[in-house]
């Protein structure tokens, strides 16, 4: 009787193993996958603001090193009013909201427009969220290069004098 119990006191201890082994392999393979990530991203505390990770890309965008960069909370980048990203923060918790466009500051002091597409997730029974950040700065003035060339063709246009005919 004692060598069948332990049997399955054996298997019993196989299968914990095989499940943990299966958590190891998930939890590296998303590591990898965060680490070696081209986009930017950021995990924070959702309640504290604090960035607990960052990825190398989102090192090398702010300009801190990766022990500097999780010392700050979303506050320390987000040019926003701590009340308001916290407004968003709460959004994008429950989920009603999750791409938003902000600028954020840098290292060196420059801002950068930036879309954010943040999920929540638990961590330690703490709502954490995962965020990916696309950098829009040159986007975004190319689209006030484009508007700034339309307002111009319109005043050329309806202050001209001279009728201008168009052959195609």
């Amino acid at each position: 009787m004692t060598q069948k119990s332990t049997y399955q006191e054996l298997d019993k201890e196989n299968i914990i193993l095989r499940q943990k082994l299966e958590i190891n392999k998930k939890d590296e393979i998303f590591n990898n996958y965060f680490e070696h990530n081209k986009a930017i991203m950021l995990q924070l505390n959702s309640g504290t603001k604090q960035i607990i990770n960052a990825n190398d890309t989102a090192v090398n965008f702010y300009g801190y090193s990766k022990n500097e960069l999780l010392q700050k909370t979303i506050n320390d980048l987000n040019t926003l009013s701590p009340d308001k990203i916290q407004a968003i923060i709460k959004e994008a918790k429950k989920i009603k909201s999750n791409f938003f466009e902000f600028q954020h500051k840098l290292a060196s002091g420059k801002i950068k427009d930036v879309n954010v597409y943040a999920s929540p997730f638990y961590f330690d029974d703490k709502i954490c969220m995962n965020i990916t950040i696309i950098d829009i700065t040159d986007q975004k003035k190319s689209e006030q290069t484009l508007k700034q060339s339309e307002e111009n063709y319109h005043l050329l246009t309806e202050t001209m004098k001279d009728v201008v005919l168009r052959i195609s």
